[in-house]
């Protein structure tokens, strides 16, 4: 079975994550717009194995719910 790849945005402060979307060549120019967005939201991004973003997503960003508050 091929792996499957995500694409997560991390935060510059504390880098957490804020975004995760499958990369699916179905919706290819979809997940390009959502990674374009938060690349000229000045994100990092990264490209993962789909199966990882669970386990990563116990370190989300909380930069942004700390400044909301």
């Amino acid at each position: 079975m091929a792996e499957k790849y995500a694409y997560i945005a991390r935060c510059r402060k504390c880098n957490g994550i804020v975004m995760a979307t499958v990369d699916n060549p179905r919706h290819r120019e979809v997940v390009a717009e959502t990674v374009a967005e938060y690349i000229g939201n000045d994100y990092f991004i990264e490209r993962v194995v789909s199966t990882s973003v669970i386990k990563e997503f116990e370190n989300t960003c909380m930069c942004e719910v700390e400044e909301r508050e």
